[in-house]
């Protein structure tokens, strides 16, 4: 990978763990993987969900987006839309939503 994907990923590492922690803080048992792939992170999401066996995907909206953070909600969209797997939108709550998420999708 090149430095600026090794940065992203170690980013993205780093939300993922901050969710995992917020999750965890409601006693609610959740497990997490990590898959880097190239492709319609909508349709690879979905995907994943099902070569897995997952009977759920969860994945985070928020209400209030900048610009740049539409792809997140068009992949959120996809995914709530198309997925033949039930899917639970999550919008964070305002402790949870002043960490920057916008270029993470958790699924």
């Amino acid at each position: 990978l090149e430095q600026t994907d090794e940065e992203s990923k170690k980013r993205m590492n780093k939300r993922l763990k901050m969710a995992l922690e917020h999750i965890r803080k409601y006693k609610v048992p959740v497990e997490s993987t990590t898959l880097v792939k190239k492709g319609d992170v909508s349709d690879l999401v979905i995907n994943y969900a099902q070569e897995c066996g997952a009977d759920l995907i969860s994945i985070m909206t928020q209400q209030e987006l900048a610009f740049k953070e539409t792809l997140l909600v068009s992949n959120a969209r996809h995914v709530v839309n198309h997925s033949p797997i039930p899917v639970l939108s999550i919008r964070p709550e305002k402790e949870y939503k002043e960490t920057r998420f916008e270029s993470a999708i958790f699924g």
